[in-house]
């Protein structure tokens, strides 16, 4: 790259949050997230892919269920015949839209089906239940960032490119074990 940047860590932290959901028995996933969309929803559900595949479960397209239209807004998710015991969202928007819909289902969550999201954001609407996200927290970001530019404006060596800023996995009640 010829500028620098710093990013969250989309992929490994999507990676870190669908483990713990293995670890914790769930073994029928779905992501919901347009892999198409936005490179972090890419990088999401590669992270989603890569702890299945690790845990010898096989990923297909059937496990992406679409969360938005071609303009990027939200709509209802195309729910499968049978639901999976758990659906990791590529955001929180996503996941609280995603359980809005089930409760109109009469589907409880997490009894029923447990949900994650991603980004510790609701928005303007708040999740029925607490929602198991992952933060990659802004501070770190913008120490990051400093970092790089006092290195930059001092002439000191520093690593050009991309850099990423990890996150970490706040368990909440909309996720539960098997």
């Amino acid at each position: 790259m010829d500028y620098d940047c710093v990013l969250g860590d989309n992929f490994y932290c999507s990676y870190m949050l669908t483990t713990k959901v293995l670890e914790m028995g769930h073994r029928d996933l779905r992501f919901v997230g347009n892999f198409d969309a936005t490179s972090s929803i890419k990088d999401r559900f590669m992270g989603f892919a890569r702890a299945l595949m690790e845990h010898n479960i096989q990923v297909s397209k059937e496990d992406i269920l679409n969360d938005r239209d071609e303009n990027g807004t939200l709509i209802d998710v195309n729910l499968p015949e049978k639901l999976p015991s758990v659906f990791v969202c590529n955001c929180d928007a996503t996941a609280v839209n995603l359980m809005a819909q089930l409760t109109q289902k009469g589907i409880k969550g997490p009894q029923d089906v447990s949900i994650t999201g991603f980004d510790n954001y609701y928005g303007q609407k708040i999740p029925s239940v607490p929602l198991t996200t992952v933060q990659i927290n802004p501070e770190d970001v913008a120490a990051l960032a400093s970092e790089l530019i006092i290195k930059k404006i001092k002439g000191a060596p520093y690593i050009k490119g991309r850099h990423l800023a990890g996150g970490k996995i706040i368990l909440r009640e909309s996720l539960s074990s098997i």
